[in-house]
């Protein structure tokens, strides 16, 4: 007994799998938490692998695709073109965290403290590796990691696999969103902004009213402490704006499903 398969169908088959895989492996390698440094690539290979097999039999079968063709080439650049997308925009969330720290802990005083960002690989101001945890536990909790994943799933169905990718219109949406949510991270900050700022003020009168006063001596731990205490009482803000944050990007997510006209 043989079986005949004709090149339609192998054709049809590879597309069907394949080209998914490239979107979620995309987006994988791109997104918070599962696409960090430590994370090793052979692991986050492995569940876009699990992922794909998971999602590849409830799509819509695709079309056949010749996979040395032009055709397919151009359709697997639009699948790592959408995953990386979706991966980055929700990055942002976290890279606006990081931001409203480094502000904080510059003016603080904790500039020079840096940890090694496991996210990224590099040194990063304590204070925004702090807040950069705290917006991690928070997207896991608000089942981000879930929700970005449904997000990816409801993609196929609104923008199947093919050579067609997002509408233009959608790009600049990332673009302006990226704008919007590096300002949340000054929003993050604003409170430490201005309080900071009023002792520093202070601290310039003093020295000008006493010049034998060593500011350096005694405002440096008044500003730690004032640093601490802000942190510590801006935290449920913090809730809040991430739960925003999330919701907003999910939409951006979502928009990036939104095809081209044929």
């Amino acid at each position: 007994m043989t079986l005949d398969l004709s090149s339609t169908q192998i054709f049809s088959w590879v597309a069907s799998a394949l080209l998914p895989l490239f979107r979620v492996a995309s987006m994988l390698m791109t997104s918070p938490v599962l696409g960090v440094k430590s994370v090793p690539a052979r692991v986050r290979m492995a569940l876009a692998v699990a992922i794909t097999a998971l999602i590849a039999p409830t799509l819509p079968s695709a079309p056949p695709l010749d996979p040395l063709s032009l055709e397919a080439a151009i359709s697997i650049f639009n699948q790592v073109l959408i995953g990386s997308a979706m991966g980055f925009t929700l990055r942002l969330i976290f890279a606006a965290a990081e931001l409203g720290g480094q502000i904080v802990g510059q003016l603080m005083g904790l500039g020079f403290a840096s940890l090694m960002d496991p996210q990224n690989g590099v040194p990063v101001p304590i204070v925004s590796q702090f807040y950069s945890l705290i917006v991690t536990l928070i997207y896991l909790s608000l089942n981000g990691h879930l929700q970005s994943l449904e997000a990816l799933a409801e993609s196929f169905r609104s923008l199947p696999v093919g050579p067609f990718g997002p509408a233009p219109e959608t790009w600049w949406d990332v673009v302006v969103w990226a704008g919007i949510i590096l300002r949340g991270g000054l929003l993050i900050s604003l409170p430490a902004i201005g309080i900071l700022m009023l002792i520093n003020l202070a601290f310039a009168v003093s020295t000008r009213a006493a010049p034998a006063l060593n500011v350096f001596s005694v405002g440096f731990p008044i500003t730690l402490g004032v640093g601490f205490f802000i942190i510590m009482y801006t935290l449920s803000i913090l809730v809040g704006q991430t739960e925003s944050f999330l919701r907003s990007t999910l939409e951006i997510v979502h928009g990036l499903s939104v095809p081209t006209q044929k």
